[in-house]
């Protein structure tokens, strides 16, 4: 196992600017056109709003309560990054580095007033830092921002994206799938989502989360959607299994990105820690299945559910039984995802009210033949809310129609 060092792109405390041997104000990302009288007001600060560090996001018993932005496509800023960055790896053993960008790949300018360029910055930035020193590692692509340039540029060991979909990125279940689909046209490399979920019920003035009496809980259904869209789609789900902040066989879970409160985060019930253990363990114990790099792709062959019941949709539709073919040489899924209760798709399920599913039964589930399947080949049936993942045989009979053989 892999350990990283977690540091950012581009951020300095803004103490940084005053020190002999710190960083230099011309080194600035710089969130208005200020030259050629550009001060540290006009930088960029966490987060990236053009207060010039007005924001007093970081909680008062930190080092700073808001970080300075630097051109993370400056060559001076970036070899006094990699400065301060390498003994990092050479001195306390880290395998290599996870960086961390913000995400404001926008208009900002540098000192001189010229427009930063971020077309091929954040694959040029993570080269840069995984050959100059880190030796491996990855670069967060906030909120999709650079996605295609670090799939298909970056020499990174697997792909790391932080989705925010209350900024629209991603804001439904079917738009993680699309996405994650997207990326693996473009690399075959293991792709890694972080989503935070129900953040604006941690945000309940009754919670301990903000200040309350009251433990309040992740919402399990909210959780398991998110999983099971994920999973099928391909992708594994960073952001809840958290170490630094577990005991033993304790898993938490992380509500909220960890800036603002790092303590502040919702319990999980007994229940839901075993469900997401399952889900977990189903994803690796299949991973060959689920994430197989060559030949992840979506299968050209429909499906569909015997009329009667909750409809089948490959749309991920609310109110429906979600489809998703997939086929690889030799091999073709079909995951069924429960949306017959929803009246909602959206991904963080913020407020905690997603409904449990209803279970469904005697399906009649029609799966048309692709990558050579002849009849003759085992059915199996696995789900993680069942018999912890175990797979079953099952029966079928084999037809056809006009669309071919199911």
């Amino acid at each position: 196992m892999a350990s990283l060092v977690y540091t950012l792109w581009n951020g300095s405390y803004p103490s940084g600017l005053k020190e002999d041997g710190g960083v230099r104000l011309e080194w600035g990302q710089f969130a208005t056109k200020c030259a050629p009288r550009c001060g540290a007001e006009h930088l960029s600060a966490t987060p990236s709003n053009g207060k010039g560090g007005g924001t007093q996001l970081f909680p008062s018993t930190w080092q700073a309560r808001y970080l300075v932005e630097m051109d993370p496509t400056n060559p001076a800023w970036k070899a006094f990054w990699l400065a301060h960055n390498k003994p990092l790896i050479d001195r306390l053993g880290f395998d290599g580095c996870q960086i961390d960008t913000l995400g404001d790949f926008d208009k900002n300018y540098r000192a001189d007033g010229t427009r930063i360029d971020y077309a091929t910055a954040l694959s040029d930035f993570a080269n840069f830092a995984i050959q100059g020193g880190c030796r491996r590692g990855v670069i967060n692509n906030v909120s999709n921002g650079g996605s295609a340039d670090v799939a298909l540029h970056a020499v990174e060991d697997f792909y790391y994206g932080e989705r925010h979909p209350e900024f629209g990125d991603a804001p439904n279940y079917h738009n993680v799938h699309d996405s994650a689909g997207l990326l693996r046209s473009q690399t075959n490399k293991a792709i890694n989502y972080a989503i935070y979920l129900n953040e604006d019920h941690a945000q309940t003035p009754s919670c301990s989360t903000n200040g309350g009496p009251d433990t309040c809980y992740f919402n399990e259904p909210g959780l398991l959607y998110l999983e099971a869209v994920m999973h099928a789609s391909g992708v594994w789900h960073a952001g809840f299994i958290d170490g630094p902040l577990a005991a033993p066989d304790d898993p938490k879970f992380v509500s909220n990105i960890l800036v603002s409160n790092p303590a502040a985060q919702l319990e999980a019930r007994a229940g839901t820690k075993q469900a997401m253990l399952d889900y977990a363990s189903f994803a690796v114990g299949n991973e060959k299945l689920l994430r197989d790099l060559a030949f992840d792709v979506d299968g050209v062959q429909p499906a569909s559910l015997a009329p009667g019941g909750c409809p089948g949709s490959m749309k991920g539709e609310a109110g429906h039984v979600y489809l998703i073919p997939k086929a690889r040489p030799g091999v073709q899924m079909l995951h069924l995802i429960n949306f017959c209760s929803l009246t909602s798709t959206a991904t963080q399920d913020r407020h905690a009210d997603q409904p449990a599913p209803k279970v469904q039964r005697g399906i009649g589930v029609k799966m048309y033949y692709a990558n050579g399947a002849t009849g003759a080949n085992a059915l199996r049936f696995a789900s993680p809310d069942i018999d912890h993942g175990a797979p079953r045989t099952i029966p079928y009979t084999k037809s056809y129609d006009d669309k071919g053989t199911f």
